[in-house]
């Protein structure tokens, strides 16, 4: 025999059984055992590294996959010893756009002790033949970041 049953009764019930979990889930005010932001495991995610291999003696543009565009003049880069590379040049780059991708990679902005906030920030390294580069400062890289969508009318 089916029986039918009210909604404000099934309501009721579920109500009752979410009060109890949260008295049951309620410690000890007295208890020891306190939780603290700095108790937890610190984890930040992976994110995915965009890699490109270039010429070091030409004029390179990239595109990365969030629009981010990066304009190279040739002979940009310099090893540890001040001179240009003889390989390829690998190019990785990462992007973070998104506040969620911004505080899942453990990234944040600051100027001294104050926290700032920004529309995004990318990461790029060039590397040959297993030896990281630093660009040359009379040859700067130009970046141009991608159009930021306005909530506005």
């Amino acid at each position: 025999m089916l029986r039918m049953y009210n909604i404000y009764d099934l309501k009721n019930s579920l109500i009752s059984f979410m009060f109890i979990l949260l008295i049951a889930a309620c410690g000890d005010e007295n208890s020891d055992q306190t939780n603290k932001v700095s108790d937890f495991p610190k984890e930040s995610l992976e994110f995915p590294i965009e890699s490109f291999t270039i010429a070091p003696n030409k004029d390179t543009t990239l595109f990365g996959i969030q629009g981010t565009r990066v304009f190279l003049s040739a002979s940009s880069f310099r090893n540890d010893s001040g001179q240009l590379p003889e390989d390829s040049v690998e190019i990785n780059i990462r992007e973070f756009y998104s506040k969620a991708d911004i505080l899942l990679a453990d990234l944040s902005t600051q100027a001294g002790d104050r926290i700032l906030e920004t529309g995004g920030m990318i990461y790029i390294e060039a590397v040959s033949d297993g030896q990281k580069l630093q660009l040359d400062p009379n040859k700067p890289m130009i970046i141009h970041f991608p159009k930021k969508e306005s909530n506005r009318y």
